[in-house]
C-alpha cells in the first residue's frame, strides 16, 4: 500500500558541482561519493560541500560511470562503466588506481559490488551482454580475475549487490540469480512482467525495484517474492538500511517503507529523474543533469 507524506520536503536539492548526470551513489567512510557521465566521480566531506574528485574517469578518458560499490569498511569504492572502464577510489589518501578492460571485456560494465573482509574481498562486475567476471582482492586491493560466466540467457544485468557471503543479480528480462559456493541461480521471478532497474540486500530482506512503480521484496526463509506498487512511477534505484528503504525514480519519485510496511511518497524539490539512492547519516538521491538531493534530519527545518 502506498500513501502520500503531507510534510513539507525534508529532501532538499543542494549544489552540486557537475551538470553531468550521475548514475550512482554510495556512502563511505570519508562521506558519500556519486559517478556518472564523462567519468565524473564527486564527493562531499561529512561537514562540507560537494566536489568533483575525479573528472575523466580512472582511465582518463571520460567513459561513463553506470556502477559504484563500496567496501564494507567504507574505506574504497569500486566503479565501472562504458568501454570496460574500471576503477578504484581510495577515501583516505584520494588516489584512484586504474584496473579498465578486465581480461580484454571492453564491452559496458553496468552492475558491481564487493564482500568480504579486507584482504579477503571479492569484486564482482557485470555487463550488457550478461557476463559477470569476478575478481579476489589481496590486501593491496590488486585484483586477480577469474573467467567469465553468464548466469543467464544474456540480457543485461543492471545490479549487482551482497550480503551474507551472497551476490545478488538481477536483468533487464525480470530475473533475479544468487551467487553461492561459486555457482549461480536463478531465484525469481515467475511472472514479474516488468523490467529490473535496482536491487539492495538487506537484513529485512532482498529487495528489487522496477518499472511501473513496483518493488518486490524475496523473504529468503520462504524462498518467495511479494511485490507492492510503491510508487505510481518507474523506480531507478533503492538502497536499505537496518529498518529503512528508500526508493528513487522518474519525475524526481522518492518512496519511503516505514516500519509498519507502508510505502510512502515523499516529497522532494525536484522533478529530474532519480537514478541512485545512498542512505546513511544523511540520505542522499542522484540522478539526471547533477541533480544531488539529501534529506533532511529529523527535526531540521
Amino acid at each position: 500500500m502506498t500513501t502520500e507524506s503531507s510534510t513539507q520536503p525534508r529532501w532538499r536539492t543542494v549544489s552540486s558541482p557537475t551538470s553531468k548526470t550521475l548514475t550512482s551513489a554510495v556512502w563511505t567512510a570519508a562521506g558519500p561519493l556519486a559517478v556518472g557521465e564523462a567519468g565524473t566521480v564527486v564527493g562531499r566531506p561529512p561537514d562540507g560541500d560537494w566536489r568533483v574528485v575525479i573528472d575523466s574517469g580512472p582511465n582518463a578518458r571520460s567513459a561513463t560511470l553506470n556502477a559504484a560499490t563500496v567496501s564494507d569498511d567504507g574505506e574504497r569504492s569500486w566503479f565501472a562503466g562504458s568501454s570496460g572502464v574500471l576503477g578504484l577510489w581510495d577515501t583516505a589518501s584520494e588516489r584512484k588506481s586504474d584496473f579498465s578492460a578486465p581480461d580484454e571485456k571492453t564491452s559496458s560494465w553496468c552492475a558491481i559490488t564487493i564482500s568480504g573482509e579486507p584482504g579477503e574481498e571479492r569484486l564482482v562486475v557485470a555487463n550488457s551482454s550478461g557476463e559477470v567476471v569476478r575478481a579476489d582482492l589481496d590486501a593491496d586491493q590488486c585484483p586477480t580475475f577469474g573467467g567469465v560466466v553468464k548466469p543467464g540467457s544474456g540480457s543485461t544485468l543492471s545490479a549487482l549487490d551482497a550480503a551474507d557471503s551472497i551476490v545478488y543479480g538481477t536483468d533487464t528480462s525480470g530475473n533475479v540469480y544468487a551467487l553461492r559456493d561459486d555457482e549461480w541461480t536463478r531465484i525469481g521471478i515467475r511472472n514479474a512482467q516488468v523490467n529490473f532497474t535496482d536491487l539492495t540486500a538487506a537484513q529485512t530482506g532482498l529487495f528489487v525495484s522496477g518499472d511501473g512503480g513496483l518493488v518486490y521484496r524475496y523473504d529468503v526463509p520462504c524462498r518467495n517474492w511479494t511485490p507492492v506498487r510503491a510508487a505510481p512511477q518507474t523506480l531507478r534505484g533503492i538502497d536499505a538500511e537496518t529498518d529503512r528503504i528508500v526508493a528513487v525514480g522518474d519525475g524526481g519519485g522518492i518512496t519511503r517503507c516505514t516500519s509498519d510496511q507502508r510505502w510512502t511518497l515523499e516529497a522532494t524539490e525536484t522533478e529530474r529523474v532519480l537514478r541512485s539512492v545512498a542512505l546513511g547519516p544523511t540520505d542522499v538521491a542522484v540522478g539526471d543533469g547533477g541533480t544531488i538531493v539529501e534529506r533532511r534530519a529529523e527535526g531540521e527545518r
